[in-house]
């Protein structure tokens, strides 16, 4: 019973990719595996010692396409093996036993080789995990390394410049010296030429500063008569105007004067006739004031024989007066000793009735009764007198006509409304007055804020 068994078994492919996107395959063929010749019981596994010295070259390889291209892009190993559907088809199975009974010497192979494939795969999935750590090893110290090789590079950059930029700086200062040189030559020239023109514009500097303090001793004097010339014209100036105003206010004086002599003869005719109106004015002044001086006069005539009338009856009411009051004063006298005679007597009695017991406070209040009696008696007397006197004396003199009331007509006047300070009622219609509500002056009519009695000094 013949097996047809493949005739490539299985087939490792190794991949690697760098930087450049080149990739390296190794591969290995187990070709003619099963073949009619004999085959040993133990397969040993040639590829692995080739497998490992090709990773190692691999791996340095790697690192120096890294190193030179610079790329930091991980890198990575990937093994495909593309492996076969195993099976033992063609190979019958003994279900009671659950084992495969292989027909032949073909079958016994595969059945011995099957099971070293599975650890040739298991084999081949660990150098593939050893091969990734590796790379991924190799990136991380590449990528350490990066920053430094960075910066080396870039300072590496700098110092090149750097020369550069020396190199021209020390071109460019050659030539500036040699520029420099040259134009210091140039200028060495120039100076000289300076100096010698210096030397000649110093005598003619010389020369023209003398010509220059003549002239200035020429301006200074002609300054001084420009400035007496401006002052003698200013002066005549002011002189011109002031004329000129003079002159004008003499036209305008001319001009007023004539127009006063326009009107002149017309203010003679007004003057003329004033004076006439005022000569008949004067001559009816006259004449009435001769009228006014001969009833002046007849007024003060008989004024004088009142006033000499008038003073003899005071003089006679003074004597009256006088008279009386010393009559009154004799009274008085009288009554004091009376009255000091009655304490005396009413103090003898106080003591006798003390004495005598309670008989005597009736006694002492009898004489006091007594003695308050002819106290008010006398006292009444005395003032009705008084009033009698006065009465007689005003009804002889009478109340001017000027200081009469204006309400009664009868009383002297005798109150001041305030703040009009008007004087022209008497006390009793002043009372009227407030009684009756009336708060206004009855002379001006203005509001009253205060009233005041204040009789007339009589002389």
């Amino acid at each position: 019973m013949g097996v047809d068994v493949p005739h490539d078994i299985g087939s490792i492919n190794l991949s690697t990719k760098s930087m450049s996107s080149s990739s390296s395959s190794y591969s290995f063929d187990i070709d003619a595996i099963l073949s009619t010749s004999s085959i040993p019981k133990t397969i040993n596994p040639p590829a692995t010692p080739f497998i490992k010295s090709m990773l190692s070259s691999d791996d340095t390889e790697l690192s120096l396409s890294l190193a030179t291209k610079r790329n930091p892009s991980p890198m990575s190993i990937s093994c495909n093996s593309n492996t076969p559907n195993y099976s033992f088809a063609g190979i019958p199975y003994d279900k009671s036993l659950g084992q495969w009974e292989p027909q032949g010497k073909k079958d016994e192979m595969i059945m011995k080789l099957v099971p070293r494939l599975q650890e040739l795969q298991n084999q081949l999935q660990e150098w593939k995990e050893w091969a990734n750590q590796k790379i991924m090893q190799a990136t991380h110290r590449l990528s350490k390394d990066k920053a430094e090789l960075n910066t080396l590079r870039q300072e590496k950059e700098e110092v090149e410049r750097l020369k550069k930029e020396k190199q021209t700086l020390e071109e460019n200062t050659i030539k500036k010296l040699s520029e420099m040189e040259n134009a210091l030559s140039k200028a060495t020239g120039q100076v000289e030429r300076a100096n010698a023109a210096v030397k000649r514009l110093e005598v003619e500097n010389a020369a023209l500063r003398q010509e220059m303090e003549s002239a200035k001793l020429q301006a200074v004097e002609s300054a001084a008569g420009f400035q007496e010339v401006s002052k003698r014209e200013k002066k005549t100036q002011m002189k011109f105007q002031t004329l000129e105003k003079q002159k004008r206010l003499f036209q305008e004086e001319l001009a007023a004067e004539r127009r006063k002599l326009a009107q002149l003869p017309q203010q003679l005719e007004q003057a003329q006739d004033l004076h006439l109106q005022l000569e008949a004015r004067w001559k009816e002044e006259e004449k009435a004031k001769e009228e006014l001086l001969r009833q002046a006069n007849s007024v003060r005539k008989e004024r004088e024989q009142l006033e000499a009338s008038a003073k003899s009856k005071d003089d006679m009411i003074r004597s009256k007066a006088e008279a009386h009051l010393q009559k009154y004063r004799d009274d008085i006298q009288k009554l004091e000793q009376e009255i000091s005679q009655l304490r005396l007597k009413s103090n003898s009695s106080k003591i006798a009735a003390l004495k005598r017991g309670a008989d005597g406070s009736y006694v002492s209040k009898l004489s006091d009764c007594k003695i308050s009696w002819a106290l008010k008696e006398t006292g009444a007397h005395f003032l009705s007198a008084m009033a009698d006197d006065c009465d007689e004396g005003s009804g002889m003199r009478g109340v001017k006509r000027e200081r009469e009331c204006v309400m009664c007509l009868t009383e002297e006047m005798s109150v001041v409304f305030l703040p009009c300070a008007h004087q022209v009622v008497c006390t009793m219609c002043n009372k009227l007055h407030e009684e009756r509500g009336m708060k206004d002056c009855p002379s001006c009519r203005s509001p009253i804020e205060q009233r005041i009695c204040a009789k007339y000094a009589h002389p």
